[in-house]
């Protein structure tokens, strides 16, 4: 295993789409499909430079010390995944979420509000799709794999953070491209942001 990165760090989150229904429709099967999934991406991660940081259930979490390869490897596990064999019935598509922030690993993780954010951006994608904050767009400078760009989709409320973040999608002709996210878009006008909590009765 790779040193954990420190610094600014590129957060990435992976999960599978519709794995409670996928285990339904085969118990016997979904272990195993879930095992090739985690390989699949485990492997395009590291062949990228990124190190995953914690396998949970049907999800995994990574860390990279650099946007760029962090979107590289998004790309090649989205291309892995999609390459794949699937067992007939349990073909597994991930979403995928990515927010850079400075970071300092302790002990064999992190402790840091920038990875609650990456989680909340790829809960917002769909199975199939990269999405990822300005952050990573920042951080990454326009050095993106061959043929890959980034589409500016506009600012999104995630869940539990006041603050609007404005999202991309990692596009490329080997990627099938998403509906728009999951959660609510911010409408450019002249009304204040909402918060999110209710303090005193003024």
């Amino acid at each position: 295993m790779r040193p954990l990165p420190a610094g600014l760090v590129t957060f990435c989150f992976v999960d599978v789409e519709g794995s409670t229904r996928a285990f339904r429709s085969d118990p016997d099967g979904y272990p195993g499909a879930l095992a090739a999934h985690h390989r699949l991406v485990g492997a395009a991660i590291d062949a990228a430079g990124g190190t995953v940081v914690e396998t949970e259930g049907d999800g995994l979490f990574a860390a990279f010390a650099e946007a760029g390869p962090a979107l590289a490897g998004c790309l090649a596990a989205q291309t892995a995944l999609a390459d794949h064999d699937w067992p007939a019935g349990l073909r597994l598509r991930s979403r995928m979420g990515l927010h850079a922030g400075q970071a300092v690993p302790d002990g064999r993780g992190y402790v840091s509000l920038a990875v609650h954010q990456a989680a909340r951006v790829a809960a917002a994608a769909h199975g199939g799709q990269v999405l990822c904050t300005a952050s990573v767009a920042g951080a990454a400078d326009g050095r993106l794999p061959a043929g890959a760009w980034l589409a500016e989709l506009g600012r999104y409320r995630l869940k539990d953070f006041d603050e609007p973040a404005v999202l991309c999608e990692l596009r490329h002709p080997q990627l099938p491209g998403g509906p728009p996210p999951r959660v609510p878009r911010l409408v450019p006008g002249n009304l204040r942001l909402a918060r999110t909590s209710f303090v005193g009765r003024d």
